[in-house]
């Protein structure tokens, strides 16, 4: 059981709340407060232009500026990519 907690905070699934600092798994429409400024930024930038259709997002660059392990971004994004503002394809898209 550690060890599937462990490897879910890796991931960005894992919130621990209270005095005690309890993990909880997020439930799949809940945002981890780590990513929650990287999202506002992705959104803001998608509807201002910055991020066009189809472009690649710098992910490692995004991670960087907002203190996430780039493990975490999908997490970050998933609101995004549930409301369609960008699409997760995994492997080489370039750089970031």
């Amino acid at each position: 059981m550690a060890a599937a907690m462990a490897q879910l905070d890796e991931l960005g699934e894992v919130l621990y709340t209270g005095r005690n600092c309890v993990p909880r798994r997020l439930g799949p429409t809940e945002q981890h407060p780590d990513g929650v400024k990287l999202a506002q930024t992705v959104r803001a930038r998608v509807r201002n232009g910055v991020y066009r259709p189809g472009t690649p997002l710098p992910t490692a660059i995004l991670a960087v500026r907002h203190g996430l392990d780039v493990k975490k971004v999908p997490r970050a994004l998933r609101l995004l990519i549930r409301d369609q503002l960008v699409a997760y394809r995994q492997g080489p898209a370039g750089p970031g």
